[in-house]
């Protein structure tokens, strides 16, 4: 007979099929769940490594039933290496519930007796009858089974008390627990509506800084575009600027080559003025000569009244000529002046062409920076809305994550139900739970595994 079940995991399938330890585990699921505590076993199953310290305490915190923390514990055992089962009969049978580890491991009872319903604490009442009868052996039929009759008189009085005390305090915990789940519920339906207001006014923020962004990337491709033509500008302007500065230097060339060739022509008159004023400085001693020489060359009066009507002549033409120098040299200055003020004026008006234009360009400049820092800063106020959105997106799905365990628990709240279970003639102690039908796992305490379907 082949017998298989399936557990669904977050990330994967585990099928038990034909295993001897899983099996037992499986068909004995229910009676393991309702009549083991985990917490009376599981110091045995810490030293042994079946479980670790953290798969405890992660169980021990969760806010679930017994048997809810003990079915958590078969799931553990069950993916456990073989040899883990021998090791929790061992713990079982060391902690008292030596009937669990029977039925595990398939030992039938020979007295009879169905031990699997009753709890280690609680006396068994085959065990009591047997023991009763066991001291009355020596004593007579008819005594025997009169005692007999009286023990089980008193014995059933005994039970239909503690299970009247039972049922009592069953009903009362009920009342009270159906008061905390309706508290409970209440509260669930608050937070949902809390839950649902922080969606909506998520959804706005994020519709927001949708058309926030939007805004923000079409101001940006403006910038750019701005930029771009700035840019071209610029370039032009260099271009301009490279050709003035060509002009400017080839004009100061021309100029300096008219000047040098002035300044040469001015030279050579001077030189010439120089070589006259010394012909006239000569000319000068001579008459001096003359002069002195006058009285005692009187009889020579006549050549020498025609040497100085030469002389004369001559000195008259050295001043003409000295004067069309002097003329010619203040013509070249006043032409020397006026290509001085003329290159001056040129050379101030290039100046201010040229200032003129590294203003322009260092405007340009600065508006390129501060284009370049608001496109900086928008990118970076870009990003932040884009890490913002992200967050604002990661919130959106934990809280669709927590709207949707929410109405998990809302429909398990929905479907619970309480029911009193039947009166039954087995002695119950007034701790032990009731056999009710255990209410569905909820799917919100798996965590990390996922849902099961």
């Amino acid at each position: 007979m082949s017998f298989s079940v399936l557990v669904m995991d977050k990330n994967r399938k585990i099928i038990i099929n034909n295993n001897k330890d899983e099996l037992k585990i499986v068909s004995n699921w229910g009676q393991v769940k309702r009549n083991v505590k985990l917490s009376d076993v599981v110091d045995p199953l810490i030293e042994k490594g079946l479980i670790t310290p953290d798969q405890w305490m992660d169980i021990k915190n969760r806010p679930i039933s017994e048997p809810e923390k003990m079915e958590e514990f078969m799931y553990i055992l069950l993916k456990q290496k073989s040899g883990a089962l021998g090791i929790f009969l061992k713990a079982l049978r060391n902690s008292g519930f030596h009937h669990v580890a029977d039925e595990l491991e398939g030992i039938p009872h020979k007295d009879g007796c169905d031990h699997s319903r009753t709890h280690p604490r609680v006396p068994d009442v085959c065990t009591t009858e047997t023991n009763k009868e066991g001291k009355s052996g020596g004593q007579g039929s008819a005594s025997s089974s009169k005692s007999t009759d009286t023990v089980r008189q008193e014995d059933l009085h005994k039970m239909k008390e503690e299970i009247k005390d039972e049922l009592r305090n069953i009903r009362e915990n009920l009342a009270s627990e159906r008061k905390q789940d309706r508290d409970q519920l209440l509260l669930l339906q608050r937070e949902h509506k809390h839950l649902q207001n922080d969606f909506e006014r998520l959804r706005q923020q994020k519709s927001e800084l949708s058309s926030r962004l939007d805004d923000l990337m079409s101001s940006v491709d403006s910038l750019k575009s701005k930029l771009e033509e700035k840019e071209r500008e610029y370039q032009e302007l260099k271009r301009i600027n490279n050709g003035l500065r060509e002009d400017l230097m080839r004009q100061n060339k021309s100029n300096s080559r008219s000047i040098q060739k002035k300044d040469k022509e001015k030279e050579e008159m001077e030189k010439r003025l120089e070589k006259k004023e010394d012909e006239y400085k000569l000319l000068q001693a001579m008459m001096e000569t003359l002069k002195s020489d006058h009285e005692e060359r009187l009889h020579r009066l006549k050549v020498v009244n025609k040497e100085k009507v030469r002389l004369d002549g001559e000195y008259k033409n050295v001043l003409l000529e000295k004067k069309e120098l002097e003329s010619k040299y203040q013509a070249l200055n006043q032409q020397v002046k006026e290509v001085q003020v003329k290159h001056t004026k040129e050379v101030t008006q290039l100046q201010g062409d040229v200032k003129d234009r590294m203003l322009r360009i260092e405007e340009l400049e600065r508006d390129k920076n501060e284009l370049s820092q608001q496109l900086s800063e928008s990118e970076k106020e870009n990003e932040e809305l884009k890490k913002e959105n992200k967050k604002l997106e990661q919130d959106l799905r934990r809280t669709e994550g927590d709207k949707e365990i929410l109405q998990t628990r809302l429909r398990q709240s929905d479907l619970q139900k309480y029911t009193v279970p039947p009166f039954s003639s087995v002695a119950r102690h007034p701790n032990y739970p009731p056999q009710t039908r255990a209410p569905p796992k909820p799917q919100w305490r798996l965590g990390a595994r996922g849902k099961h379907h």
